[in-house]
């Protein structure tokens, strides 16, 4: 079995990071060329599913332009085997609403069941979406919780993936959230908690922070993975995408989690069930 996870493409325009200005550390401009040139490889490996893992676009204020990169967006994912299932991000939400997006998926033959679960023979797969309440906070809605309670098999070893963090991460140094920890976590994390220990959740895997990284609590381990786009150093070469992808291995009774870039594993993380 094995999975392939493309996390924070942030396909757009590249410009200086918004919390460290002057320095431009993503390659959006070169970010969706670079995913196609990877299609023909990403093809041959016969994924059992491929994940977008949220913010597969950086917004501007035009929603014309954002349209165009939507449309770019999709003719290319629309040539991976098998087809992706999205997973939306705070980026996409801010450049289309959720009506809006799933709108344009469905124009495009693209898969719009933003949240869901896949089950395989010893296994299941269970992918998990955000709204923001009224405190203009990131949850995972009372409904959506309530979904995991009655629709989620309780018996059977869980993977589950999410843009957001459901663990506080500890974030000094991290590029992008070092002075606002919270933006990177589901602010009810202690409810989510409480539903994944009802079941038999084994991995849970995030994006958005763009930070590689693993924490065990309550016997359930909390991964993220790296971002597509985004260089982890400061490069001469900040146009060129870096490229990083990873993919989930489930060989007998082992998870076997890797980031690459190129030739070279990033990040390898093995766990024994």
């Amino acid at each position: 079995m094995k999975v392939l996870l493309l996390a924070d493409l942030h396909v757009g325009e590249s410009r200086e990071s918004t919390t460290h200005l002057g320095i431009i550390r993503q390659a959006n401009s070169d970010s969706l060329n670079s995913l196609e040139k990877l299609i023909p490889l990403f093809n041959t490996k016969n994924y059992d599913a491929i994940f977008q893992m949220g913010d597969y676009i950086r917004e501007v204020k035009d929603h014309e332009k954002n349209l165009i990169t939507f449309a770019n967006y999709a003719s290319v994912i629309a040539k991976l085997t098998p087809s992706v299932i999205n997973i939306l991000g705070n980026h996409d939400l801010l450049a289309f609403p959720l009506e809006e997006t799933s709108q344009l998926f469905l124009k495009r033959n693209l898969i719009t069941n933003f949240f869901g679960v896949k089950k395989y023979d010893s296994f299941q797969i269970v992918w998990l979406d955000f709204e923001r309440n009224q405190g203009n906070e990131t949850i995972l809605s009372s409904e959506r919780l309530n979904w995991l309670e009655k629709e989620i098999d309780a018996k059977i070893p869980t993977i589950i993936f999410t843009h957001y963090s459901v663990i506080p991460q500890q974030t000094t140094g991290n590029f992008l959230f070092e002075e606002n920890p919270s933006g990177a976590t589901y602010s009810n994390s202690k409810e989510i908690l409480r539903a994944f220990s009802k079941l038999n959740t084994k991995l849970v895997i995030s994006a958005h922070s763009h930070w590689i990284g693993v924490q065990e609590v309550n016997s359930t381990h909390f991964a993220s993975v790296p971002s597509f786009s985004e260089h982890l150093l400061i490069s001469e070469d900040v146009e060129k995408c870096p490229s990083v992808y990873s993919e989930l291995y489930l060989e007998n009774s082992s998870i076997i989690l890797k980031s690459w870039s190129g030739e070279f594993c990033l990040f390898n993380f093995e766990l024994k069930l």
